[in-house]
């Protein structure tokens, strides 16, 4: 951080480095000074701004455990800017080899963008960039938070669960106004972000100096990776989201150093959470990731990321949440029967569910969710079944697989309804067999019969197909 030596009694010290930060402490302005080595605090007269590169010379006082640099000499450093101390903070930032969980062909691809993004992570923390980390609502989004908290802890950064699957303009103006003026200043999103409906945000951002990085598996735009200085998606890799955001965040984590067994108990609960293919459960990881569920419906206060993680590790309070859980879902799924509808369509089993008559306002389970518990209810191995919930601006998609090999497809019909009712859909995305859509208002029928549609085509075009 700085370079020392005594002079008699006295510790002399001299350091050089970007302005990251400074605030006023009895009168006295006190700076924080980083560069490849950390963080410096330095206590001048003199008035810099936030990314003026100095070099400071003085006498070293120590105040508890902490150093402060008393500053005797001062001189601004011209034509050196914050990018090049963050490149070279980056650059020698170092990696752990650390084992894959899922040691597979997609995973070894991904690992040169997961190290990019490990680099950030720790030089972030080394020189105390301003950060703003947003994860969705989901347990695959606390799981990819908790995995990058992992990293940039004991730096201090702001951590916000994003209720939705889009960035959007007011959430960039948001961001845009914590951040105006901080030093080298990076917005993270996690599980979400980098769909079509987020890139005019995502533009927005990056027009205002703040650097990006994504960690999502859903279905991105295809310009996302332009906006995003560090993109990781499964996408880019030839796979699809059954590489949760989770197990990416807990990878990456790992490669920066944080200890493998805690991020892969992690990574557990998110492809539990998200239901990925490429993973058994067991019991404990269904417990936690309902739990982390049940908990992101009601998050609306601070330091969320580590109360979610002092609930996995408190049993009685994780017993108590998961029995209530589960008593909801399961009443919830019963419930759902009385307005469910079966119909057969184009080789599928498909359920009609009324949503807006289940659903309570900011109450667990949200309308997403009892499609899918209803869906756990009814779903049959090798019988293609379909669950539709829908409701005011609302359908949702819960398949089996044996419903994607018959021709299924969500993401395929959601990108589809996108382009031909343009005025009648809002958003939307999601997996191949559990997604959403949000729809214009008084325009659900519509919608849903079109659904109804294509859902048919697509059992057709499978059946013809083979």
């Amino acid at each position: 951080m700085y370079h020392m030596t005594s002079i008699g009694n006295e510790q002399q010290a001299e350091v050089e480095g970007i302005v990251s930060r400074f605030f006023e402490a009895r009168g006295t302005l006190v700076y924080l000074i980083s560069n490849e080595n950390g963080v410096t605090e330095a206590l001048s007269p003199e008035r810099f701004a936030i990314g003026e590169y100095v070099r400071m010379k003085g006498r070293l006082e120590f105040r508890g455990e902490k150093a402060q640099l008393v500053c005797e000499q001062v001189e601004r450093v011209e034509g050196k800017k914050a990018a090049e101390v963050v490149e070279k903070a980056e650059s020698g930032a170092k990696l752990a080899n650390a084992k894959l969980f899922l040691d597979n062909e997609t995973m070894q691809k991904l690992v040169p963008e997961m190290q990019k993004a490990a680099r950030k992570l720790l030089a972030a923390k080394l020189l105390g960039r301003q950060v703003i980390l947003r994860y969705n609502n989901d347990a695959d989004g606390i799981s990819a938070g908790i995995g990058v908290a992992s990293v940039l802890r004991p730096a201090k950064f702001s951590a916000v669960q994003h209720n939705s699957a889009i960035y959007n303009t007011a959430d960039a103006l948001r961001d845009i106004s914590a951040l105006r003026g901080a030093f080298a200043p990076l917005l993270i999103l996690v599980d979400f972000g980098a769909n079509v409906e987020s890139v005019e945000a995502l533009a927005i951002v990056k027009s205002a100096g703040i650097e990006i990085l994504i960690v999502d598996h859903h279905p991105p735009a295809s310009c996302a990776h332009e906006l995003a200085s560090v993109f990781v998606t499964p996408w880019r890799a030839g796979a699809a989201s059954e590489y949760p955001a989770g197990l990416l965040c807990c990878e990456i984590a790992k490669i920066a150093g944080v200890e493998a067994g805690r991020m892969d108990a992690v990574s557990r609960i998110s492809l539990t959470g998200d239901k990925s293919r490429l993973y058994s459960p067991d019991e404990e990881d269904e417990r936690k990731a309902l739990a982390l569920d049940f908990l992101a419906t009601y998050a609306n206060f601070a330091n969320t990321l580590e109360f979610f993680e002092s609930v996995l590790t408190d049993e009685g309070l994780l017993a108590q949440i998961v029995g209530q859980a589960r008593e909801k879902m399961e009443n919830i799924a019963k419930m759902a029967g009385d307005y469910a509808r079966e119909k057969q369509v184009g080789g599928f089993k498909v359920y009609l569910i009324g949503l807006d008559k289940l659903a309570k306002h900011n109450e667990f389970p949200s309308r997403g969710k009892i499609t899918g518990a209803y869906f756990d209810s009814v779903k049959k191995e090798g019988e293609p079944t379909i669950v539709i919930g829908h409701g005011e601006r609302l359908i949702s998609f819960r398949a089996n697989s044996a419903a994607r090999d018959a021709g299924f497809n969500a993401t395929r019909l959601i990108e589809e309804l996108k382009s031909e009712l343009r005025d009648g859909i809002e958003s939307g995305g999601g997996h191949d067999v559990a997604a959403s859509l949000r729809i214009t208002k008084e325009f659900e029928k519509i919608v849903l019969e079109e659904v109804l549609k294509k859902i048919e085509k697509q059992g057709s075009t499978s059946a013809h197909g083979s």
